[in-house]
This record gives C-alpha cells, sequence and structure tokens, in this order.
C-alpha cells in the first residue's frame, strides 16, 4: 500500500531541489566564484547530506517519529532557501547549503517509512 502524503512530500521535495540546483551556478557565478569554489559548495551538500543521514539514522533509535523528522526537515529546507535568496557574499551561500544538507533528510526518512510499511 503506497501513502500518497509521503509520495506529495517527495515530490515537492525533488521539485524544490531541482529548482535549487539549477540556479546554484548563476548564483556562484555572481559572487565571482571561479570553477574549484563552485565545485567545493557543491560538494558540501554531498558530504553534509551523508553526515545528515547518519545523525538522523542515530536518532531514528531513540524513538524520534517520522513525522517530526519531515516537518523539521521542510522547515530546515525552507531556512535554507530563504538565506539562498539573500546571499548576500559567499558565507551566506556556503551556510545554505550547509544547512540544507544537513537538515533535508526527506528523501531518506520518506524511503524508510515506505520499507516499513511494506
Amino acid at each position: 500500500m503506497v501513502n500518497i502524503a509521503v509520495e506529495v512530500v517527495t515530490f515537492i521535495d525533488a521539485l524544490g531541489v531541482a529548482l535549487v540546483i539549477t540556479l546554484i551556478p548563476f548564483f556562484t557565478k555572481e559572487l565571482g566564484v571561479d570553477a574549484f569554489g563552485f565545485g567545493a559548495i557543491t560538494s558540501i551538500y554531498g558530504l553534509c547530506q551523508i553526515i545528515g543521514g547518519c545523525i538522523i539514522g542515530h536518532l531514528s533509535k531513540f524513538n524520534v517519529s517520522r513525522k517530526s523528522i519531515l516537518l523539521v526537515s521542510s522547515f530546515g529546507s525552507a531556512i535554507s532557501y530563504a538565506l539562498l535568496l539573500i546571499r548576500g557574499n559567499i558565507y551566506t551561500l556556503v551556510l545554505s547549503r550547509f544547512i540544507v544538507g544537513f537538515i533535508k533528510q526527506t528523501s531518506t526518512s520518506c524511503k524508510v517509512g515506505n520499507s516499513s510499511i511494506r
């Protein structure tokens, strides 16, 4: 049985990621970042995603509900995307990528939720 709410949350999350990923090259060029800096900024997200996934996995041992994880993930993503809009300097851009990498574990928790339902 497929939970429609989980599928909708996953779709909205993927849509947000797709919209932001396409804008980051323009934001880094606007701030005067070279190709190495662009690669470093985009790699920060992946590194933080791995670490954040391990933290969320560890928290699930302590009976933290998936609903609360999804809420924190959504609000954290919203804060990160708001920082991305501000992007007055390179530090806010990097901070935004750190936050979204650590906190945005929507797809991870949705995959776990779907596997526990089946």
